[in-house]
């Protein structure tokens, strides 16, 4: 779900008070996010119901109290993104960069502390002092950055097409191949591994549409995951034997 507001959605139906939306985050029976968004007909009751029904099934669920374009998660997440596409358009460093950057600085600790904690943690005082001199630096495009309406114009649309970003493909060899290597592309083989679910005791068993088994005894075709790949594979050097 891209983040439609539900207030939309249920515009035309006859008992408005009974619609509620629930934001799953990818993959759904890994991640225990759901965002319960309550617009402006939703009742209480039913807000109460479907918290109770999704902690009851095991997730996390949590109380979106109104009904904005993008929730919470997605408006974190593209405010992140939107500062991120920025840098590297400015020509302040390499997309590369970027993952490593968040891979292995902030990110690693935001699984256990949030930005709200950490503000605490830090002093709201040197919150302030940091907002009063970044913030006026922070990237303020209407709208979508061109950098990316120029990737997607021009067909660079990420993975499936070889380039998007950054690059998938190696400029030289008769067969493509998808590149994933350091801290950003050990997560994207772990994110190909969830996604396959194979391969349980290593990080990835994917192979190419030639049928090559790996040493885990998986067999996958990337195209089967992303379309437009076809005739690509996975580089998973090492990976069934347990290194990275």
């Amino acid at each position: 779900m891209r983040g439609d507001p539900t207030t939309e959605i249920g515009r035309d139906l006859a008992h408005r008070e009974r619609v509620v939306g629930t934001h799953f985050w990818n993959p759904p029976h890994l991640v225990p996010l759901v965002e319960v968004i309550q617009n402006e007909k939703t009742s209480d009751d039913v807000v109460r119901a479907t918290i109770g029904l999704l902690r009851d099934a095991g997730k996390t669920p949590v109380h979106v109290r109104r009904d904005v374009p993008g929730f919470v998660g997605n408006r974190l997440q593209h405010a992140m993104k939107r500062e991120a596409i920025a840098l590297v358009a400015a020509g302040v460093c390499g997309a590369e960069t970027v993952d490593i950057v968040v891979c292995e600085g902030f990110g690693a600790r935001t699984a256990v502390l949030g930005p709200m904690e950490q503000s605490d943690l830090v002093g709201l005082n040197l919150t302030l002092d940091i907002a009063e001199v970044l913030y006026a630096h922070l990237d303020r495009t209407p709208g979508p950055h061109p950098f990316l309406r120029e990737k997607v114009k021009a067909g660079k649309l990420g993975m499936r097409t070889g380039e998007g970003l950054r690059q998938w493909m190696p400029q030289s060899g008769a067969r493509p191949a998808v590149a994933l290597s350091g801290r950003a592309g050990q997560g994207a083989k772990e994110a190909l591994e969830i996604l396959t679910g194979e391969c349980p005791q290593h990080r990835l068993g994917l192979s190419g549409n030639d049928g090559k088994q790996h040493a885990c005894g998986t067999v996958r075709s990337a195209a089967a995951l992303f379309p437009g790949m076809e005739g690509c594979h996975v580089e998973t050097k090492g990976l069934c034997e347990g290194r990275l």
